[in-house]
């Protein structure tokens, strides 16, 4: 499974030097949006796909980025921390309560510093 979005459509959302209106003012702090920007861009590797897109001389808006992976080692660190804490997992109710509590906190391993670069094709405007 895959969810593809642009680089440069998320550096309109995240980094503070663009001055986008699109900007999630999450801080009225902007030192603050600076922090997050460069703890994003840390743990994403962005800096090396930029390098890579640019040695390779895409434009761009033809560099993309797969959200499952990141999505997955989100969900993987906020189940790691509650069930660290030891909160949320007892009070679950209903038939599939526990079931991703196991996947999500030893089966399942998203490593952001690993990058894999493929080709994407497009076909009559949708990602193949």
């Amino acid at each position: 499974m895959s969810h593809y979005i642009r680089l440069d459509d998320l550096d309109a959302r995240i980094d503070p030097s663009l001055a986008s209106p699109y900007i999630a003012k999450r801080s009225n702090k902007p030192e603050k949006a600076i922090e997050q920007f460069e703890v994003i861009n840390n743990q994403l590797n962005l800096a090396k796909i930029r390098k890579r897109a640019s040695e390779d001389r895409y434009p761009n808006d033809q560099i993309y980025l797969n959200l499952m992976p990141i999505f997955v080692s989100a969900v993987c660190k906020v189940f790691k921390a509650m069930k660290a804490a030891d909160i949320g997992f007892k009070g679950f109710k209903g038939f599939d309560a526990a079931t991703y509590l196991r996947p999500f906190t030893t089966e399942i391993s998203v490593d952001c510093s690993r990058l894999d670069f493929e080709r994407l094709w497009f076909r009559r405007g949708f990602l193949t």
